[in-house]
């Protein structure tokens, strides 16, 4: 089936872009034009962190935390830098989740947030 072959190379030519090997099984790609941060999500306690990633269609939404969210998926390198594209390996429920971001909408500032 064509589809199903461009597909498999389109994955093997994005892999190859970031240096990523499939260490877990990936359903879905998720390409996202937003704003972005690597933020970080503390217990009640502080004595731990979670990395996460915030995006939204604004720098102020995403620095004042009125955006969407996902946590990087544990057991992996979950962070792979392209020229001009960064993909994150994120989590949804059990799954795992590939979502690229645009580097020059990458917002610098640390995050910290109380779970």
């Amino acid at each position: 089936m064509k589809e199903l072959d461009d597909y498999y190379k389109t994955k093997k030519e994005l892999f190859l872009y970031f240096g990523y090997k499939e260490d877990i099984e990936t359903l879905l790609f998720d390409c996202r034009a937003n704003f972005w941060n690597m933020g970080k999500v503390s217990n009640f306690f502080n004595t731990a962190y979670m990395e996460t990633v915030l995006y939204g269609k604004t720098k102020a939404e995403v620095l004042e935390r009125n955006c969407d969210r996902d946590y990087l998926y544990p057991l992996s390198s979950r962070r792979y830098n392209g020229k001009h594209y960064t993909m994150l390996v994120v989590r949804d429920g059990e799954e795992a989740i590939l979502k690229v971001f645009d580097n020059q909408k990458e917002i610098k500032e640390t995050i910290i947030e109380e779970d």
